[in-house]
C-alpha cells in the first residue's frame, strides 16, 4: 500500500566506514548521520537499530521534500527488477 508520496530533492553522505566503523564523511562532517541535530530528521539513535547501516562503505540520506499523506492508501503496483534513476531537470537541460 502506498500511504503517499514525496519528491526526493537531495541525497546526502552522512558517514564513511573507516577502519571498520561509522565515522562523519571528511568532506561534510557536519552531516554526519549521528549528530544530535539531525535525530529529529531520521529517528535512529544506534547502529543496534539498524544493523545493515554498518555493512555500508558509505551512508546516504534521502532528502523529501512536498510530501502528501492520501486520505486513502492506494494499492501499489511495482513491477519487479531493477530500478532505474533518471534526474528529470538534467534530462530537460540536455
Amino acid at each position: 500500500m502506498q500511504l503517499g508520496e514525496a519528491t526526493l530533492s537531495d541525497c546526502i553522505v552522512v558517514g564513511r566506514k573507516r577502519e571498520g566503523f561509522l565515522s562523519a564523511p571528511v568532506e561534510a562532517p557536519s552531516n554526519f548521520l549521528f549528530l544530535k541535530r539531525h535525530l529529529q530528521n531520521h529517528q535512529i539513535t544506534s547502529l543496534r537499530e539498524f544493523p545493515i547501516l554498518s555493512s555500508y562503505e558509505t551512508v546516504y540520506a534521502w532528502v523529501l521534500k512536498d510530501p502528501v499523506e492520501f486520505a486513502t492508501p492506494v494499492e501499489l503496483h511495482a513491477k519487479r527488477g531493477c530500478v532505474v534513476w533518471v534526474n528529470l531537470e538534467k534530462s530537460r537541460s540536455t
